[in-house]
């Protein structure tokens, strides 16, 4: 059967639209942010255009080494950067380690080692550098699994790999100890309780810290259920959080509740769910809706309409392994400002005009 075809059986057997449900917010299920307590913007390594949107870089500095640029992923936890780029990188001093991206099938492999990072286009209120000290995969080897929607692009390194990826996400991979490698959430003046841990994505920068004074407007807040997993001893971090609730509809017809990710690492969209295509590509044409926040706001757009900031480059269907799923990639930042509240367990998108 042709994937059109599937599409279209998929769409009959569906039935009717899934009645996306919402209500009034209660008090508890608003965030409230301390006062006063300190926030820095980390600007964008170059001018961006919100309505025309590719990556979202940032500039690091790794062991007091030159300032590069690091592409910011939602996607992921943990810095990765090539072993020639980590300024006096000894491969005896950490862990092995590895890490696979589902969507592209890049693997890349070496050595799990602490580094003081800097991002050198910022400064604390009192003037100091802005600064952390976390585990960065020290990448010694990049290979490719074959699998993902995106496998086509990736290319196995014939020499020395030096990945920049920035991985500042929640709900991915092993609960508390991956956020240990989350630098946004890592900083020292977070360590020290000078700042509330998270972090708030806009045209303006990246601003990193949250308190009352920045946090304000017109707000939706969904709260996070929290992820199972005990604490390593003496742990000073935040806990790690669920992907935020939400679902799709394709021509009109949606999936029953399950997860979207809001994924700035990618530029194509993935959906999945049940009695659906497992792979292949939506057609050209057909309208998609994606409900966030479980169904609190949405947005919509047409496969393939180029003319429309938030239609990802592809839209292609996946093996419903998570139940109904969507990675949005990095589109619908086109139309929100996104905060993640970790010390409180909130996922926050305030509509731009």
């Amino acid at each position: 059967m042709s994937l059109s075809r599937f599409l279209a059986s998929w769409l009959i057997v569906s039935g009717a639209l899934f009645p996306v449900s919402v209500q009034a917010q209660k008090p508890a299920d608003i965030p409230t942010f301390p006062q006063g307590t300190d926030v820095v913007t980390v600007p964008y390594s170059k001018p961006l255009d919100f309505n025309a949107l590719n990556s979202l870089h940032v500039r690091m500095s790794i062991n007091g080494g030159p300032a590069e640029s690091f592409q910011v992923d939602t996607g992921s936890v943990g810095i990765v950067v090539g072993a020639i780029a980590v300024k006096n990188f000894d491969a005896s001093n950490g862990t092995p380690g590895e890490l696979t991206y589902s969507s592209s099938g890049v693997h890349e492999s070496g050595v799990w080692t602490t580094v003081e990072i800097t991002f050198p286009d910022a400064k604390l209120p009192d003037g100091s550098p802005v600064v952390a000290h976390v585990p960065v995969l020290a990448v010694t080897n990049m290979d490719c699994t074959g699998k993902g929607v995106n496998a086509a692009r990736c290319k196995p390194s014939s020499s020395a790999p030096n990945p920049h990826m920035l991985g500042i996400g929640f709900g991915r991979g092993g609960g508390f100890g991956t956020q240990l490698k989350n630098a946004f959430l890592q900083l020292d003046a977070m360590q020290q309780g000078k700042m509330r841990r998270g972090y708030l994505i806009s045209p303006k920068g990246i601003q990193l810290g949250l308190n009352a004074e920045t946090v304000s407007g017109a707000w939706s807040w969904q709260k996070l259920v929290a992820r199972e997993g005990k604490a390593p001893d003496n742990y000073n971090g935040p806990r790690d959080w669920e992907t935020a609730a939400g679902t799709f509809a394709v021509d009109g017809k949606a999936a029953t509740m399950g997860s979207v990710l809001m994924d700035t690492g990618l530029t194509n969209m993935m959906l999945e769910t049940k009695n659906a295509p497992q792979d292949g590509d939506v057609p050209g044409g057909t309208p998609v809706k994606i409900y966030l926040l479980g169904g609190q706001l949405s947005y919509d757009f047409k496969v393939n309409d180029s003319g429309n900031a938030a239609a990802p480059r592809r839209t292609s269907w996946r093996p419903a392994t998570h139940g109904t799923f969507v990675n949005t990639g990095l589109h619908p930042f086109t139309l929100f400002d996104y905060c993640y509240d970790a010390d409180g367990g909130y996922l926050g998108l305030r509509p731009r005009k």
